[in-house]
C-alpha cells in the first residue's frame, strides 16, 4: 500500500479477463472494475488505553485520525473488543471514547469500523489486558450436598468457563451468565 493507493484488478459480472482497459460488463454496460486503497480514506488507530470505571464497566480511549470519514454521527462507527460492543460516549475525528462491559480476561485490541470504509488500520503494537476478578460470592455458605443457588459477581469470565468449589468433586451447573 502506498500513499497514492494500490490498484486491484477485478472481473465484473463473470465476464472474464478484460485485458488492459480494466473494463467489464456490469448489468449489460461496460464499466470500470478497479478498486483503489487510499490512505486518506483510512481511519488510523495510533494508541489506546483503558480505565476501569467500576466493577462492571471499563472506559476505552482510542486515539488516531479519520474517525469521522462517514460524518460526525457516531452511529456510523462501531468499536468492539473481543466481540463485545463498546458503547461510544465521545466521538471526534481524532478520538473515540467508549464504555464496555465485562470482557473475557486476556489480551485484546479494540477494533474500529467506519461505515462505508471498513476497519481502521492499527499502527501500534499495544494491547489491552483485561483481568479476571471475583468481587463477591453470595451466599458465602452452603451444603456440601449442593442444591444452593450461588451468585458470583465479577468480571473477565469466559462463556466456556467451568466452576468448581474447593473440596467438591463435581462441577457446578451454570444457570445464567
Amino acid at each position: 500500500r502506498g500513499d497514492t493507493g494500490d490498484i486491484l484488478k477485478s472481473v465484473c459480472d463473470s465476464s472474464g479477463d478484460t485485458g488492459i482497459n480494466r473494463l467489464g460488463m456490469v448489468k449489460g454496460k461496460e464499466s470500470s472494475c478497479s478498486y483503489t486503497y487510499k490512505s486518506n480514506v483510512t481511519a488510523i488507530v495510533s494508541n489506546f488505553s483503558l480505565t476501569e470505571i467500576d466493577a462492571d464497566y471499563t472506559q476505552i480511549n482510542i486515539y488516531g485520525s479519520n474517525f469521522q470519514l462517514s460524518g460526525s454521527n457516531r452511529a456510523f462507527v462501531t468499536v468492539d473488543i473481543a466481540s463485545h460492543n463498546c458503547n461510544i460516549t465521545t466521538f471526534y475525528d481524532d478520538y473515540i471514547g467508549c464504555v464496555v462491559g465485562s470482557v473475557p480476561w486476556g489480551n485484546h485490541v479494540p477494533r474500529v469500523s467506519i461505515s462505508g470504509y471498513g476497519y481502521a488500520l492499527i499502527t501500534t503494537n499495544k494491547i489491552l489486558y483485561f483481568a479476571q476478578s471475583v468481587y463477591s460470592i453470595t451466599p458465602d455458605v452452603g451444603s456440601v450436598a449442593g442444591g444452593q443457588l450461588v451468585t458470583i459477581h465479577g468480571r473477565g469470565f469466559r462463556s466456556n468457563a467451568s466452576i468448581q468449589f474447593f473440596g467438591i468433586q463435581e462441577l457446578c451447573e451454570i444457570v445464567h451468565w
